[in-house]
C-alpha cells in the first residue's frame, strides 16, 4: 500500500518503504522477474520467514553459493572427520569392562606359568 508523506524538507514522495526499492534491486539482480521482484520487496515477512519461503530458494542457490567459494556443511564435515561415516559395524568394537578383567587375568596367568 502506498502512503503520501511529507517529508522534513518539504518534498512529497509516495514510497512505502525505503527497504522496498534495495530488497526490488537485488532480486532483480539475482534473476527475479520484475513483478515477482516487486511483489516479494513489498512482503512484510521477517528474516527467518523469508528464509523458509520460495523467495531465498529461487534466488540464492546451491550452485550460486558453491561459485562464490561457499562450501557446504555436509562436504566440510565429511572433509574433518571421515571415520564418522564409515558404518558402524566397521569401527572398532569398544570393550565392555568384563571383557577387560577376563584379558587381565589371561595375562596374568600367562606371568605365573
Amino acid at each position: 500500500m502506498l502512503w503520501k508523506f511529507i517529508h522534513p524538507k518539504g518534498e512529497e514522495n509516495t514510497t512505502s518503504d525505503e527497504g522496498s526499492e534495495r530488497k526490488r534491486k537485488n532480486l532483480i539482480r539475482l534473476g527475479v522477474p520484475l513483478q515477482q521482484a516487486y511483489q516479494w520487496s513489498l512482503s512484510r515477512m521477517g528474516g527467518w520467514a523469508i528464509a523458509q519461503s520460495p523467495i531465498l530458494g529461487t534466488t540464492i542457490t546451491i550452485e550460486r553459493l558453491s561459485k562464490r567459494g561457499h562450501e557446504s556443511l555436509l562436504t566440510y564435515y565429511e572433509k574433518i572427520a571421515p571415520h564418522l561415516n564409515e558404518p558402524l559395524y566397521m569401527r572398532l568394537r569398544l570393550k565392555c569392562p568384563v571383557d577387560i578383567l577376563i584379558e587381565r587375568e589371561e595375562r596374568s596367568s600367562r606371568t605365573v606359568e
